[in-house]
């Protein structure tokens, strides 16, 4: 994985998280205490660009080549807590910052990702609206809906998709293949089922989106989500094939790709070889 975000890691430590990621930089970190939004990627092509300061969220800049646009992609990874009760007026207080920031971001580029804990269930609300016909054209089966086995809904939830609807903008949930909005909170104990893990993208960079993989975890609460784009960019300095992990493609068959394998993929491609 070239982008790698972590939320709610709960410590400062940077040397204990990238003892496990060998090929990977720390980025930056938001001043909360006990509770950390990470974000880890490479420094070279992914620069740091700013903490909020009304919100657990760091932004960084992705080089345009990378997903082969005309202008840089805009990343964001963010941790908005979980509504305590009462009016709501404190989650909405931090949707509205967050759409300021948002919206700030988008007046340098109309590319970018963010993704996170939002504690938002969104069940079928809908953000796709007429502001989207560009991208049903191309994509017309977003105009059935996602498909959601978590069918709970928030004001988080409400406040997250009006957020993507008034930006013009796609929640990947229950939109890509291999995500069928499953669930991405179990619990350390495993028995619960819910959806408040979410990644927006911006329209031009939904179509780019190649498939999405969510995978129980062993020791954590939520489970690793992760969300392979494809590009025709050429970049030598960037590995961007797919990883080498079994994924499920847009058919549900595998993909496992061996590099001792290599020629015998070449000569099939070159001459319609079975490959064993």
């Amino acid at each position: 994985h070239h982008i790698i975000t972590l939320t709610e890691t709960r410590t400062n430590d940077v040397d204990r998280l990238l003892q496990f990621l060998p090929h990977h930089v720390f980025i930056g970190k938001t001043a909360v205490p006990d509770e950390y939004t990470e974000y880890i990627g490479n420094g070279q092509h992914i620069p740091f660009i700013r903490v909020s300061a009304q919100t657990q969220a760091v932004w960084a800049r992705c080089d345009k080549k990378i997903f082969g646009k005309d202008k840089d992609v805009i990343l964001c990874a963010t941790y908005i807590p979980p509504e305590q009760g009462g009016s709501g007026q404190e989650v909405e207080t931090q949707f509205a910052h967050f759409a300021d920031e948002v919206q700030h971001a988008l007046s340098e580029t109309p590319h970018w990702i963010t993704c996170g804990d939002f504690n938002a269930h969104i069940d079928m609300y809908d953000e796709i609206t007429e502001a989207h016909c560009d991208l049903l054209i191309e994509q017309p089966h977003l105009a059935r809906g996602r498909v959601i086995e978590c069918q709970q809904l928030n004001r988080a939830g409400k406040l997250l998709v009006d957020l993507a609807s008034n930006l013009s903008c796609v929640i990947t949930t229950g939109r890509t293949p291999g995500d069928t909005g499953q669930p991405t909170f179990v619990g350390y104990n495993k028995r619960f089922k819910s959806r408040p893990d979410h990644v927006m993208v911006s329209k031009s960079l939904f179509t780019q989106v190649h498939h999405t993989e969510i995978l129980m975890p062993y020791l954590l609460d939520h489970c690793y989500q992760s969300v392979t784009f494809s590009t025709d960019a050429h970049n030598p300095t960037v590995d961007l094939r797919l990883h080498h992990d079994p994924v499920c493609g847009p058919d549900g068959n595998f993909l496992r790709w061996r590099p001792e394998k290599a020629a015998a993929y070449v000569a099939f491609l070159d001459q319609d070889l079975p490959v064993k």
